[in-house]
C-alpha cells in the first residue's frame, strides 16, 4: 500500500523503491521481495496465470 500511494507504480515513478524502502524500514530488496509476491498472489487469485501462453 505505501509504495502504491508513494507513487512507485505510476509512469513515470514517483518513488524509487529505496525510498519506498526508507519510509517502511527495511531493506530495498526486503520491499522488492514482498512487492514480487503480492504481483504473484494477485495474478494467481485473478485467475491471470490460467491465461493461453503469448496472451498478456
Amino acid at each position: 500500500m505505501v509504495a502504491y500511494e508513494m507513487g512507485f507504480f505510476e509512469e513515470p515513478r514517483q518513488a524509487t523503491l529505496e525510498e519506498v524502502a526508507t519510509e517502511i524500514g527495511i531493506s530495498a530488496r526486503a520491499v522488492a521481495g514482498r512487492l514480487r509476491r503480492g504481483q504473484t498472489t494477485l495474478l494467481e487469485r485473478t485467475g491471470l496465470t490460467d491465461l493461453p501462453e503469448g496472451a498478456l
